[in-house]
């Protein structure tokens, strides 16, 4: 964006013409990449909390629903489904920033046609254009504030299984303190050790989500 910014400073403009095919190739290469890392984030979210509730995991799903009514998020789907459908959008030079003439863009009857780009057509129904660098930066800060939104559900998520976790750990050891106890003295309870037996077994089986549940119930047969 530099280079194209100073080309058009010097008004050289063979220069100038020559960088348009350069700002479509990195808008491109943009609009690919960043539009990937949501479908990363989404497939690593199904990895690691997939098979949970979602009242017991960081609710993507919701997030994603937020993000997608964005200006920023619209106009980058669909310029991508408009060069695939379309071919390249008209270009020009529009208060010295590189501008997507909204006349072009519109050729694209899925603008009016599909509700999830909404506020995208009412905008180009309103301007002339949309400024490419603006575009970049607005989708640049709705995608750090989904991110950090994300990883803030995960450090709530991950503390509550940590609290979870110490409190099983706690009463496990009480357990075992117990076990100990009855060993010394000779009197050991055979329903009571093979609870523990279990309780040890399923620590790093299930999801601690489930170990208050299972901790719960009173007899084994009632735990298998």
């Amino acid at each position: 964006a530099k280079n194209v910014r100073g080309a058009y400073v010097t008004k050289d403009g063979k220069r100038l013409l020559a960088a348009f095919p350069e700002v479509f190739r990195n808008l491109f290469n943009f609009i690919v990449s960043s539009l990937a890392i949501i479908d990363h984030l989404k497939a690593q979210d199904k990895e690691i909390y997939g098979t949970m509730p979602l009242d017991q995991r960081p609710d993507l799903p919701k997030l994603l629903k937020e993000f997608k009514t964005t200006l920023s998020y619209e106009f980058l789907e669909g310029i991508r489904q408009y060069m695939h459908h379309v071919g390249i959008p008209e270009m020009c030079i529009e208060y010295g920033e590189f501008t997507l003439r909204s006349k072009s863009l519109l050729k694209w009857n899925k603008w009016k046609a599909e509700k999830k780009y909404a506020l995208a057509h009412n905008f180009l129904m309103k301007y002339e254009g949309i400024h490419i660098v603006a575009l970049v930066h607005n989708y640049g800060i709705e995608l750090s504030s989904l991110l950090r939104q994300y990883e803030h559900m995960q450090s709530l998520y991950l503390r509550q299984e940590y609290e979870i976790y110490n409190s099983f750990a706690e009463r496990l050891d009480n357990h075992i303190k117990e076990e100990v106890s009855l060993v010394v003295n000779g009197n050991i309870n055979t329903e009571a050790h093979t609870q523990r037996d279990l309780e040890i077994g399923l620590l790093g089986v299930l999801p601690p989500a489930s170990w208050e549940k299972i901790l719960e119930t009173k007899t084994v047969e009632q735990r298998r």
